[in-house]
């Protein structure tokens, strides 16, 4: 379920809840009881403060009420038992609480002062307290029960005490500083009204227009903030109201009102309002009366409105917003928003109470029936009038329709014809059960009802079957098609002669049909129970679905009415729909009437609109919602951070700059939203920046926010009412500081030790495995050394035996010559070759000259077979490993030059390139193959060998054998290609002294 679906289903519970409460008499009346947290059984006087508070004081302390919780207000020492009778909004946010006759203490920002907390309480010393406000200068006065001869003031958060002479005096109203009353005689009735001027301390009789003092009256009321007072005159048992002047002493007698009481009652209380509304309690009779306007109102007539007659009230309040609170002894408190109590002064004329099933009108006639009637009620300005009962209606009236301008058609299990002007009825008792709609089209009727639609000709009393089935709604077009709506769909007849056909519009073929209204043009509204409006012309093919931007008509729609040609209003189960049109049937103006603008209930069943008057029938009773463009818009509400719980700490009505601790990081915050007329029905959206980018909404006036970080923060909030008003934002703003270990300092040298911890420990780890490289390095090297010389070991024996063979083919084939020739070269090559041996690297020129050696021995033994040729463009005391070349060169002569009869070469090619030596041995032998690839144990040693120099010193040596591709013997052959960085002294000697 998506967040705006549950918004509707807590909207409607909330009207359904509230309809709970309503009574009979006062729809939309809400009574608080201990379910809701009202704690107290009686109740006494009502305030508000500035900033929206409901205060009630009661017998179980004072209590503040925002629309959604009870809160006790008592001093903490005051006893559970504390009796307040009133809770006195004296400006700055202090509350000051009165009690029946314990001291006095007030309430400022969440905490409570007394005598001992604040001096200025101790000027308050009374038997009884009384408390009344000078709306004239706004000081609250405080007496001795009703004595004025000891009075105290408060008024800009001081108290000031007045004592003099004391007089038998009951003050009731006081008006710049003139205290207004009667006095007191032994014998009853004769009471006499007076004034008490607290600047001269004089008493002063009042008199009336003829100068006659005013004797046998009691002042029972006055208006806080206005200048009447109401008395009541025992004997001939008046109420009378007064206009009083300041420094006059004569009352005006603006209006008298007859009770009747009985002898033994108690004179009644009277309450003046905000708005100069006249209330008046009898104490021996439930319920309260509201007379209205005093300053409207004209001679001694006393027309009267009862609230609540089922309940005792003890006192009535008009709030900032204007709606009225009443107090109670039976354990509630009721409270009715100001939209119905306009709705329940506009429906008092109709004086008939019953809750209605349908209504109609015309030309200002408004027509209603109830629920198990089968009378009319006709109601014209004031004139009421009711038809007879008939037994076709019995069960109420599902409809009504105006036939002209008096006379009115409905039904229920029969046609009938009502005149406003008669209390006559006339009957058409047709053939057909429980009649469902009905229109008119030239002179004729057609009507829906359980077994179909029939055709009704009044004049002549007969009736045509145009369609067999269950039928729920139909109308005719000024084309002459018949719209037939039934539980499965909409159907079309051309004609009346023609067969029913099925709509074309899948959603209106297969849902229920409510209602079909005939909007001219050849079209038509059709409303559903579950898909909504639709608009059907040119003979029933739907246009479209009409739809009210941001939100869509009720499915459930139970009837239609037409207005005016742009202006059609739907009746549904969440309220009455008003939605006006252009001439392309688009909505271009809508607006919903609901529970919170003053009707009973949300279930409406009909509607009537005459002039700026709406008349909305609903199953709680009737509504009447003015359509005026000047109309009050429904209050604004207010929202405020009541308190906000930091850990243990509590601030009370924070609205500055808070610096908290670091531990006081968990907050819970308490709002408050002031919007009564909404009953607790409130969303509220908080967002805390900048921790939160997106609004959050909820239902529950408790926000959390637990663990918030060190910073700076901006919580704010604001509430959206049930109609759908946004207060304006209220912001508070919060640090939470930081403790030592998370300042900047803190966290800054705390970061750089953690750097240089770490940096000790990357360098302690480098290290350990820089040795443990060095180490593992130095035994691979040593590893690589023992191998390179087991590798010249491998070498000496094999060259020193293919020497010794050469030697032993001379000497067989008698060459004693070229034999002591050779043995001479060859004990210049074996020293030479002992000398290398030693060392790891030789310089080219030794190189070359050791091969040369080696070569020339070759030679004697091979003779013309073997020539040889160098190559070389390398200068200086570059290096290269020693023997490397020669196990090549003698695998270029075994393999390549050994098999050749004659023209054998071997050319030597030594190169230096750019950062790489590179030598190349190439002979014109037969090349390489795999055998003798294989079979070659010089070029395998030295391919071990040139692996250990890479090894151990990063020569980098690699070594390519492949065939020259030459087409002639000159060009083809073997070659091997040897490549490897060059490394001089300077090099040699460093790496040697690294290693």
């Amino acid at each position: 379920m998506n967040r705006s679906n549950l918004q509707r289903l807590i909207c409607l519970l909330t009207v359904l809840i509230i309809a709970d409460f309503c009574s009979a008499q006062n729809p939309g009346i809400r009574k608080y009881t201990q379910l809701d947290g009202y704690t107290a059984s009686r109740g006494y006087a009502i305030n508000q403060d500035e900033k929206g508070y409901i205060w009630l004081g009661t017998d179980n302390g004072g209590l503040r009420f925002d629309g959604n919780r009870f809160e006790a207000a008592q001093p903490a020492n005051s006893g559970k038992d504390a009796e307040i009778l009133h809770c006195l909004p004296v400006g700055n946010g202090r509350i000051l609480l009165l009690p029946l006759a314990n001291p006095v203490s007030y309430r400022q920002h969440g905490q409570w002062y007394a005598n001992g907390t604040d001096p200025q309480l101790s000027k308050i010393r009374m038997q009884r307290n009384r408390c009344v406000l000078d709306g004239a200068t706004g000081t609250w006065w405080l007496g001795n029960d009703a004595a004025t001869d000891k009075l105290a003031s408060f008024k800009n958060n001081q108290v000031s005490r007045y004592t003099h002479e004391p007089k038998v005096f009951n003050f009731m109203q006081v008006i710049n500083r003139h205290f207004i009353g009667h006095t007191i005689y032994i014998t009853p009735n004769k009471e006499e009204l007076a004034e008490f001027d607290l600047d001269s301390k004089k008493y002063t009789l009042l008199t009336d227009s003829s100068g006659k003092k005013i004797v046998g009256e009691i002042v029972i009321g006055a208006g806080s903030s206005t200048r009447y007072i109401v008395t009541y005159r025992p004997v001939q048992q008046w109420l009378q109201i007064y206009a009083y002047t300041p420094g006059s002493v004569q009352l005006k007698l603006l209006r008298r009102i007859q009770m009747h009481y009985s002898r033994q009652e108690l004179p009644p209380d009277a309450f003046i309002d905000r708005n100069n509304g006249l209330w008046v309690k009898q104490h021996e009779k439930k319920g309260i009366r509201y007379y209205g306007d005093i300053s409207k109102m004209q001679g001694n007539a006393s027309s009267f409105i009862t609230f609540l007659e089922s309940a005792i009230i003890n006192s009535v309040f008009v709030d900032q917003s204007n709606n009225v609170w009443f107090s109670s002894p039976d354990n509630a408190l009721y409270f009715l928003s100001y939209p119905h109590f306009k709705n329940a002064i506009w429906v008092d004329r109709f004086q008939d109470r019953e809750i209605p099933q349908s209504i109609s009108g015309n030309n200002g006639i408004i027509c209603m029936s109830h629920y198990r009637s089968g009378a009319l009620q006709f109601v014209r300005g004031s004139v009421v009038r009711k038809t007879q009962s008939t037994q076709l209606l019995i069960e109420g009236t599902r409809k009504i329709m105006p036939l002209d301008s008096y006379r009115f058609i409905f039904f229920d299990r029969g046609i009938c014809i009502a005149d406003a002007r008669t209390p006559r009825i006339r009957e058409f008792p047709l053939s057909g059960k429980v009649y469902k709609d009905l229109c008119l089209y030239q002179d004729k009727i057609y009507v829906a009802n359980i077994v179909g639609v029939q055709e009704v000709d009044l004049n002549h009393r007969t009736q045509r079957q145009l369609f067999t089935g269950r039928a729920t709604a139909v109308a005719v077009l000024s084309g002459g098609n018949i719209l037939i709506g039934t539980p499965t769909g909409l159907c079309i007849k051309d004609s009346g002669s023609t067969p029913a056909r099925k709509s074309e519009n899948a959603a209106l073929a297969e849902t229920c049909i409510t209602g079909i209204l005939a909007t001219g043009d050849n079209t038509a509204l059709v409303s559903t129970n579950a898909q909504g409006l639709f608009l059907a012309a040119d003979g029933g093919r739907v246009i479209q679905n009409v739809k009210i931007a941001g939100n869509e008509v009720p499915d459930n729609i139970r009837s239609l009415y037409k207005q005016d040609s742009v202006t059609y209003w739907a009746a549904t189960n969440k309220g009455a729909f008003s939605l006006t049109f252009d001439k392309h049937w688009h909505v271009i103006r809508q607006s919903v009437y609901t529970f919170y603008d003053g009707l009973p209930s949300n279930n409406v069943t009909g509607i009537y609109v005459f002039k700026d008057t709406a008349y909305i029938a609903t199953t709680q009773g009737l509504g009447v919602i003015p359509l005026k463009p000047g109309n009050t818009p429904p209050a604004r509400p207010s929202v405020y951070i009541d308190k906000m719980l930091a850990d243990t700490t509590t601030f009370f009505e924070p609205d500055s700059f808070l610096s908290l601790q670091p531990e006081q990081n968990n907050l819970q915050f308490r709002l408050s939203a002031i919007s009564f007329e909404s009953f607790g029905n409130i969303q509220y959206h908080y967002k805390l920046s900048p921790l939160q980018n997106n609004w959050e909404t909820t239902a529950n006036p408790e926000i959390r926010f637990v663990k918030l970080p060190p910073g700076d923060y901006r919580l704010t909030v604001y509430a959206t009412s049930a109609k759908g008003i946004n207060s304006q934002p209220r912001i508070l703003r919060f640090r939470i500081g930081s403790a030592f270990w998370q300042t900047p300092l803190f966290l800054s040298g705390l970061t750089l030790l953690a750097i240089l911890v770490l940096l000790f420990l990357f360098r302690l780890v480098l290290k350990r495995g820089e040795r443990k490289r060095i180490e593992s390095l130095q035994q691979k090297k040593r590893l690589a050394e023992l191998e390179l010389e087991a590798i010249k070991a491998q070498i000496n024996p094999h060259f020193i035996y293919n020497c010794l063979n050469s030697i032993k083919y001379l000497n067989y084939t008698g060459s004693y010559q070229l034999t002591e020739q050779y043995l001479s070269l060859f004990a210049r090559l074996i020293r030479t070759t002992m000398q290398h041996s030693r060392r790891t690297f030789v310089t080219v020129e030794e190189e070359i000259g050791y091969l040369t050696n080696y070569l020339q021995l070759e030679k004697l033994r091979f003779k013309d077979k073997l020539d040889y040729f160098f190559e070389v463009d390398i200068t200086g005391n570059t290096l290269i490993p020693a023997m490397l070349l020669q196990p090549y060169v003698e695998n270029a002569l075994k393999h390549g030059i050994a098999h050749r009869e004659s023209g054998g070469k071997v050319w030597i090619t030594i190169r230096k390139r750019e950062g790489t030596i590179d030598i190349s041995i190439r002979d014109n032998g037969s090349g390489f193959s795999n055998t003798s690839t294989q079979d070659a144990m010089g070029i395998r040693l030295s391919a071990t060998r040139a692996t250990t120099y890479n090894d151990l010193f990063n020569t980098d040596i690699r070594v390519a054998l492949g065939n020259a591709p030459g087409p002639d013997p000159e060009t083809s052959g073997a070659i091997i290609h040897i490549t490897f960085k060059p490394i001089t002294h300077e090099q040699y000697q460093q790496q040697r002294s690294y290693h």
